[in-house]
């Protein structure tokens, strides 16, 4: 469990959870391999995630079996929450699980007409171009902040970015991260958004975060997904997490972009 390599995890990651990188950045929790997942720890709390290959994960709806790796983790944690596309047959009946899926975009992707021609609008206001993380994307993340009623996780996850976003400049990338940034300008140079993506699975590539300005033109958002996934095609990525439905806003947006919520997310808590 102790000092193993990790790597394969990322590799084969299909949810940004499997990110080791990403998860160290913005949690500050020790990753430990756990019977085959990865569980990450924070005092007594585990949060293992638990997701086989693609094709079981969308398809089969059948749990697998996680009593090893629940075995190792109560050697350590007092309280675990699993990160899994079912519900695991470990968890006890009292045991509180709620449920999302992630939405998944097939590469290469072609947007439709509708899509087109927003992305045509956006293109005459704003130049999307990679940058280096620095105290201007920051600001955005600040706005964000302060203007929006946020969980204390989601609080602590974007207050961290800076750690995690380090790897948008390669001197300074995460061990195992390979993180590209964003940024769409418009004609007098002002930043009207940026997005976040990663790379650093072998198969499945990641939008991570997005966030603009309250001037930004209509579809500076799309364009800078567009940007993200023509990068993803190129470095042969057979496909793009677009993450969690979370709201009806979040979820019409990825449906635009022909995402489907293929992928299950199922949380489960209890104490150990």
């Amino acid at each position: 469990m102790f000092g193993v390599s990790l790597s394969h995890i990322t590799a084969a990651a299909l949810t940004p959870e499997q990110l080791v990188h990403y998860v160290r950045a913005v949690s500050g929790r020790r990753a430990l391999l756990c019977a085959g997942h990865v569980l990450y720890v924070h005092e007594k709390h585990g949060v293992l995630v638990a997701y086989p290959d693609i094709d079981r994960a969308i398809r089969s709806a059948a749990p697998l079996p996680l009593t090893d790796a629940l075995n190792e983790a109560a050697n350590i944690c007092r309280r675990v929450t699993v990160l899994a596309p079912f519900r695991p047959t470990e968890a006890p009946a009292h045991a509180h699980s709620r449920q999302d899926a992630h939405w998944i975009l097939s590469l290469p992707h072609g947007p439709g007409q509708k899509l087109r021609n927003m992305l045509a609008r956006a293109g005459r206001e704003v130049t999307v171009r990679e940058e280096i993380w620095s105290e201007e994307h920051f600001m955005l993340v600040k706005h964000y902040l302060q203007t929006r009623a946020l969980s204390p996780g989601t609080h602590k996850i974007f207050s961290a970015l800076p750690r995690y976003a380090a790897g948008a400049c390669p001197e300074n990338a995460p061990q195992g991260g390979n993180v590209l940034l964003l940024a769409a300008r418009n004609n007098k140079g002002a930043l009207a958004g940026i997005t976040l993506g990663d790379f650093s699975g072998l198969h499945t590539a990641f939008y991570m975060f997005a966030f603009h300005s309250s001037a930004s033109p209509p579809g500076t958002a799309d364009i800078l997904l567009r940007g993200l996934t023509r990068r993803a095609a190129d470095m042969g990525h057979a496909r793009m997490n677009l993450g969690l439905g979370i709201n009806s806003g979040i979820a019409f947006f990825k449906r635009k972009w022909g995402a489907k919520p293929l992928l299950p997310h199922v949380e489960t808590s209890w104490d150990l």
